[in-house]
């Protein structure tokens, strides 16, 4: 069995689409899922699992629309492939970039090979780094404020996408070596 992060895109924000936790975790169960823990209220999952990739995205996203009436975009990841991203934040390096400002948006399948550019300034000092399949992005100013947002990498490379806080991706992998 391989260990597995699952972030849900849009769950409990703003009021919509919620869902207990608890929920989620015995629907994961229910399809042979393991160990399944979740971090905080957002739709983030960890478990163990023998099925594919591919296969726990689509049982969990078919099993979200048929028991709660909602289309949820599921993004999964392999211990190995979340580590290599937590691993991978260039604004780790830099001292200036306070980690609280810090997020990744993960983009459904990779930013490919449209986006030739590695990185984005937004206003008020606002960055996005291309880094592997991901953009790294640090919101001096908070992230309620930068028009950095997944809505614009969705455009941007045409492709969905989730952020999650730079606290969340640690708390994440931290849980990954439990």
């Amino acid at each position: 069995m391989s260990l597995f992060v699952c972030l849900l895109r849009g769950i409990n924000v703003g009021g919509h689409r919620k869902m207990a936790m608890s929920e989620l975790r015995n629907l994961a169960a229910s399809h042979g899922c393991t160990d399944v823990q979740s971090y905080l209220q957002s739709g983030n999952l960890v478990f163990r699992a023998s099925a594919s990739k591919q296969t726990i995205r689509t049982t969990i996203a078919q099993s979200l629309r048929n028991e709660f009436g909602s289309e949820v975009d599921v993004f999964a990841y392999t211990k190995s492939a979340f580590d290599a991203i937590a691993g991978s934040n260039p604004f780790s390096a830099r001292s200036e970039c306070d980690p609280k400002f810090q997020h990744v948006t993960f983009v459904d399948g990779g930013a490919g090979a449209n986006w030739d550019r590695t990185l984005i300034s937004g206003n008020n000092g606002d960055e996005a780094i291309l880094s592997g399949a991901n953009y790294y992005v640090y919101c001096p100013n908070g992230y309620g404020r930068t028009k950095l947002t997944n809505g614009y990498f969705e455009k941007l490379v045409g492709r969905r996408a989730t952020t999650r806080n730079w606290r969340t991706v640690t708390a994440l992998a931290a849980m990954l070596e439990t």
